[in-house]
């Protein structure tokens, strides 16, 4: 799990007016929030019910994305605020395909 300190808790994190970059994927999409500090990037999540109605697979798509972060977070910039926007084709992926892609959008 992603420890509490890489996690947005609250919307007051970030601000939609200061998206600096909205980058698509196949599984999600990214909207990076820049922040003036230099302490480690934070992420949230953003499940939506049409991805599936029940609520475990919600979970699984959260869980499995906040995983795949936690194995490259050493490797993304930092002071930065990521929300993640979550695609239904994230439902086929495994964890190494995520975490490849995720690393793949940040060098982007």
């Amino acid at each position: 799990m992603l420890p509490r300190q890489y996690r947005l808790l609250k919307t007051d994190y970030f601000d939609l007016k200061t998206v600096s970059r909205v980058t698509p994927s196949v599984s999600f999409g990214l909207l990076i929030f820049p922040r003036s500090d230099t302490l480690p990037s934070r992420f949230g999540f953003v499940v939506s019910k049409r991805i599936s109605k029940l609520a475990t697979v919600r979970n699984h798509a959260r869980r499995l994305l906040s995983e795949a972060i936690y194995k490259s977070h050493k490797t993304l910039p930092p002071g930065l605020s990521v929300l993640i926007l979550v695609k239904k084709n994230i439902l086929t992926q495994n964890l190494e395909n995520l975490t490849l892609e995720i690393k793949q959008q940040f060098i982007k």
